[in-house]
């Protein structure tokens, strides 16, 4: 981190210039009479945008695009049948990226420190006891790294959710269709006097 405050290394190049660590999101309700169709396409277009499916079912699928390209995709998925609803969120994580980074490097000062204790130990029990926290150390390292990479991994892939509401086409009548509608109007006119 640069004294400043600013990252040294950005996740993505989506970080805005202010250096803001941001994730995206978009949970869209689409309406279609081949909802299958749309789910069974959005594994292919995900990979086209850089990304995967997360999850997927009957009527919702979860896709991760590059965010660098996430504007694009979602309107592109929106095209796909009517909106009913959209929500897109951005969330701000740089103090939580932050907070990691500093907890890291912290983490690795110590070690550092803790194995300069161990080879200058000369009793056993003094070395067991370093060994020991460096033990511990190195696991707070690899869960603080997995958080790490976890939030990375938000903030280069933006996340849209699709979920479809089925609509019915409308009955299109054949010949014979509009032979027998007829004859069901005109035997209702029969029954049904007018007031």
């Amino acid at each position: 981190m640069f004294a400043d405050g600013r990252l040294e290394k950005p996740p993505t190049a989506t970080t805005p210039a202010d250096g803001r660590v941001m994730v995206y999101d978009a949970n869209l309700m689409i309406e279609t009479a081949q909802a299958d169709t749309l789910h069974a396409r959005l594994p292919a277009f995900a990979a086209r945008y850089g990304g995967y499916v997360v999850r997927s079912s009957l009527d919702q699928t979860q896709i991760r695009v590059e965010a660098t390209r996430f504007r694009q995709a979602l309107t592109e998925v929106e095209a796909m049948g009517k909106v009913l609803n959209r929500n897109v969120a951005a969330s701000d994580v740089t103090d939580q990226y932050r907070d990691i980074e500093i907890r890291i490097a912290n983490a690795e000062a110590a070690r550092k420190r803790y194995l300069e204790l161990l080879a200058r130990a000369e009793a056993v029990p003094a070395a067991l006891d370093v060994e020991k926290e460096l033990e511990r150390l190195n696991g707070e390292i690899d869960r603080l790294k997995g958080q790490q990479n976890r939030l990375s991994t938000l903030v280069s892939l933006s996340t849209i959710t699709v979920n479809t509401r089925r609509v019915e086409p409308p009955v299109r009548l054949g010949p014979l269709g509009f032979v027998f509608y007829g004859l069901a109007k005109a035997v209702g006119w029969l029954f049904v006097l007018p007031s």
